[in-house]
C-alpha cells in the first residue's frame, strides 16, 4: 500500500521516501483526531440507527441464510465483493455492569533520565537575600569568646535559578501534550529549581508586525489550567536579579516563526536573562522549520574556570600522549598494571603526571595542569555537605572500594580486587565528574602538610618554594580500590614524588 501511495504521488510530482511518508500520514491521522466530533454526538446517530423495530405488518425476514446476488463478472477490472451486514444484535436490557480497566501507555519522554542527568549542574544552591537561619556553630563561639547570648543568623541556602517553561500554543500543539505533560512532571519533581512556572505563548492569527508587542501574549497556568482571562506582556518573565531560566518549548514552524515575529521577544530575553528553545520535532525535520534560516553559532570562553577532565586519564589517552615529543622526560606508554584501554592509568609519578600535562599543552596550546588540593575537593564535593558526594554512606555499586567493610548505614558489597573501566558505574556528580570516590589515587599540585594552618585561601597549590627537595612529598587524593569506605571519606594522602598513582587534570 506504502508503495502504490509513493507512485502515485510521484506522478503528481512529489518524492517523498517510504519513512517521509509514514510520517506524513502519521501526522494526518493525528490532526484528523484532534478535530473529530465528540463521542457523545456518535453515540447518539449509532443509538438511532441500531433502535429501528422492523414493521410488524411485514413478514420476517430469514437472516440465517440471505439470498446474496452474485455480483456481475467485469472483465479487465480489479474483482469486487458486495458487503453483506448481518442484522444488528438483540438490545439486552439487564443490568449488565462494565468495569472500566486503565492500561498504561509507553511514555512520550523517553530520554527523561539523561534528561535528568543534563540537569543536575543546576542544582548549586546560592545564599538567600530574605530568609535567614541559625548558625549554630558561630552563635556557640559568640557565646564562649564574648559571652555574648545573641544567636548569630546566616542567609539559607536556596535553588540558584527558578524556571519558567513557556509551551507555545499552535494549530497542532495537542500532537505534543502527552511529552510536555511529562516534560512538565519531570522539571516539577527534579528537585534543580526553586520553582517551576510554566506559562502559554499564544498569537492572534491577525497579527502583523506592528502590533506584534500587544498580539503575542502569555497566559500563567494556575490549579485549574491556564488563566484565559489575564494575558500577560513578554516582559513578564524578566528578573531583575537574572535568576530565572526560560525553556521556550516550540516546534518553530508557527507564523510568528515563519515571519521572525517572535525575534524582538527571544532577543528581549536572551538580554535579561538565560533562555533555551527545546525543538519538539527531531533533528532532522529542523531544516523544514524556521530553524533553517538562523546562522548557527559555536560559543566558547575566551578563559575556562576550574574545570577538570570528566574522568580520570585512561590508559589509551595516556598512550597518545607519551608519543608526542618530549618535553623534560621520557613516559611510559604502557606503565600500568591492570591493563586495558578505558582503565584508568596507574603506575604513574608525579613527575610523569607534570611531563604529561607540558606534552599535552604544548600539542594543544592550551594549558593543562594538576589541580590543587582545594579544587580536588571542590570538583569532588559539586556543593554536597555531606561525606560523600553521594550522600551519608557508600556501597560497591557507587565506587570501586574495599567494600567488605562498611560505612556509617551501609552494606557490605563486592570488593574487586582490581580497578574498574571509567564510568563503570555511571554515576556523575552534580559537576558531571565521574570516579572521583575509590579506583585510583589521584595526584595534586600541592606538597604535603601536615594540617592546613597558613594554607592558601584563594584555592591555588599550595607550594613550598624554599624547599628545593625534590623528593619532597606531594599530595594524593580520591582513594582505590583497595581503600577501606573510611579512607575513601574525601581522604587525603602524602607520598613522594616518584611513587607510582595516577593522573586527572584540570584545563
Amino acid at each position: 500500500m506504502i508503495e502504490r501511495a509513493i507512485a502515485i504521488l510521484q506522478q503528481a510530482g512529489y518524492d517523498f521516501t517510504a519513512r517521509e511518508l509514514a510520517d506524513i500520514l502519521w501526522l494526518a491521522v493525528h490532526m484528523e483526531r484532534s478535530s473529530e466530533q465528540s463521542p457523545h454526538k456518535t453515540t447518539e446517530t449509532s443509538t438511532k440507527l441500531t433502535t429501528l423495530k422492523p414493521d410488524p405488518s411485514k413478514k420476517p425476514v430469514d437472516t440465517s441464510k440471505p439470498e446474496v446476488p452474485e455480483p456481475p463478472v467485469i472483465p479487465d477490472k480489479e474483482p469486487t465483493a458486495p458487503v453483506v451486514l448481518s442484522p444488528p444484535p438483540e438490545q439486552n436490557t439487564g443490568n449488565t455492569e462494565v468495569i472500566p480497566i486503565k492500561i498504561p501507555a509507553a511514555a512520550a519522554l523517553r530520554n527523561s533520565l539523561a534528561l535528568g542527568r543534563a540537569l543536575r549542574p543546576l542544582m548549586r544552591k546560592v545564599p538567600s537575600s530574605t530568609e535567614k537561619i541559625l548558625d549554630e556553630e558561630a552563635t556557640v563561639q559568640r557565646f564562649a569568646e564574648d559571652e555574648i547570648g545573641i544567636p548569630v543568623l546566616k542567609s539559607t541556602p536556596e535553588r540558584w535559578l527558578e524556571l519558567a517553561l513557556v509551551v507555545e500554543e499552535t494549530s497542532i500543539t495537542d500532537i505534543w501534550q502527552q511529552t510536555i505533560r511529562e516534560f512538565q512532571q519531570l522539571l516539577k519533581y527534579h528537585g534543580a529549581f526553586r520553582d517551576v512556572r510554566t506559562w502559554k505563548l499564544k498569537a492572534s492569527e491577525s497579527i502583523t508586525q506592528t502590533s506584534m508587542p500587544t498580539k503575542i501574549q502569555l497566559f500563567a497556568e494556575n490549579s485549574t489550567g491556564f488563566d484565559e482571562l489575564t494575558p500577560h506582556k513578554p516582559d513578564v518573565l524578566i528578573d531583575s536579579k537574572g535568576r530565572r531560566l526560560i525553556l521556550l518549548l516550540s516546534d518553530c514552524i508557527s507564523p510568528i516563526w515563519r515571519k521572525q515575529l517572535i525575534h524582538p521577544i527571544l532577543k528581549l530575553w536572551g538580554k535579561c536573562g538565560l533562555i533555551t528553545i527545546l525543538q519538539l520535532l527531531p533533528e532532522r525535520f529542523w531544516e523544514r522549520t524556521a530553524l533553517v534560516d538562523e546562522i548557527p553559532v559555536l560559543l566558547s570562553a575566551s578563559k575556562p574556570g576550574v574545570y577538570n577532565s570528566q574522568l580520570p586519564v585512561t590508559q589509551a589517552q595516556w598512550q597518545a600522549v607519551a608519543a608526542l615529543p618530549q618535553v623534560n622526560r621520557e613516559l611510559d606508554p604502557d606503565p600500568s598494571y591492570f591493563k586495558g584501554e578505558n582503565r584508568p592509568v596507574e603506575q604513574v609519578s608525579w613527575y610523569d603526571a607534570i611531563e604529561f600535562c607540558d606534552r599535552l599543552s604544548r600539542q594543544t596550546g592550551k594549558p593543562y595542569r594538576l589541580p590543587s588540593e582545594a579544587e580536588w575537593e571542590y570538583a569532588c564535593r559539586a556543593g554536597t555537605t555531606t561525606p560523600f558526594q553521594f550522600g551519608e554512606t557508600i556501597t560497591s555499586q557507587l565506587a570501586n572500594y574495599r567494600a567488605n567493610y562498611i560505612y556509617g548505614a551501609g552494606v557490605r558489597g563486592i570488593s574487586r580486587e582490581e580497578t574498574t573501566v571509567v564510568v563503570n558505574f555511571d554515576v556523575a556528580n552534580a559537576f558531571g565528574l565521574y570516579d572521583m570516590h575509590g579506583n585510583v589515587w589521584e595526584w595534586c599540585a600541592d606538597h604535603w602538610h601536615g594540617n592546613y594552618e597558613g594554607a592558601p585561601t584563594d584555592g591555588t597549590s599550595w607550594i613550598d618554594i624554599d624547599n628545593d627537595n625534590d623528593n619532597y612529598s606531594r599530595l594524593l587524593r580520591g582513594c582505590s580500590w583497595i581503600s577501606n569506605p573510611a579512607a575513601v571519606l574525601l581522604l587525603a594522602a602524602t607520598a613522594t614524588p616518584t611513587t607510582t598513582s595516577t593522573i586527572s587534570v584540570f584545563a
